[in-house]
């Protein structure tokens, strides 16, 4: 990143892999923060990874909310993310603020995970703040990464990927509509019926 690129106003998303347990020595919990430029580049803006308990993680998860503005988390479904998402979900309510979250689909071979990542830096769609002490303990995880092998460290590139991922894949309208375009349709036709829908289900 040079000085244009720190300054430039961006579009903040955050890749999160998710740790459920601090007593699980083989991973940590890893949240990559990028922002995307309006010439469409991402800038991998920060990074906070540890062996947080729950609790911890999800303070730091907050934090980071309220200190970049995000549009959205991205993670992954599947099993970790259906162990931790009713925590995360009582502790929004329990604290009466409410994180984005957008949640794709769950790759399971890293290599496979690992290409929107590869393709944007090759294609030089990616800057760094090189200036971060972070950085260079950052760098050399995603480096050391080799498509097939098993890294014992790889959660701030598995987070990088799931980010760049969160990019490359924007949430369409149609993904956060209630109605099919039938539904639209029919509802349209006498607005009578749109209300009483309204009212039945509370929305």
């Amino acid at each position: 990143m040079g000085d244009a690129d720190y300054a430039a106003k961006k579009i903040y998303k955050i890749g999160a892999d998710f740790a459920v347990s601090k007593a699980d020595t083989a991973n940590r919990t890893s949240f990559t923060v990028g922002g995307q430029s309006l010439d469409g580049l991402v800038h991998i803006v920060d990074q906070r990874v540890d062996r947080w308990s729950t609790n911890e993680w999800i303070d730091v998860m907050f934090q980071l909310a309220e200190e970049y503005t995000v549009d959205e988390f991205v993670v992954e479904g599947g099993v970790i993310w259906k162990a931790v998402e009713e925590i995360i979900f009582r502790e929004m309510r329990e604290r009466n603020l409410y994180l984005p979250i957008r949640v794709i689909n769950p790759v399971k071979d890293k290599a496979v995970r690992a290409r929107p990542f590869q393709k944007r830096l090759r294609g030089q769609g990616l800057r760094f703040n090189k200036k971060a002490e972070w950085y260079e303990n950052y760098e050399d995880e995603c480096l050391s990464f080799v498509p097939g092998s098993e890294a014992r460290l790889d959660d701030q590139f598995d987070s990088t990927a799931i980010l760049v991922k969160g990019f490359d894949n924007q949430a369409s309208p149609e993904e956060e509509d209630f109605f099919s375009d039938e539904e639209v349709e029919f509802y349209t036709h006498d607005p009578r019926i749109f209300m009483n829908r309204c009212q039945t289900t509370g929305y």
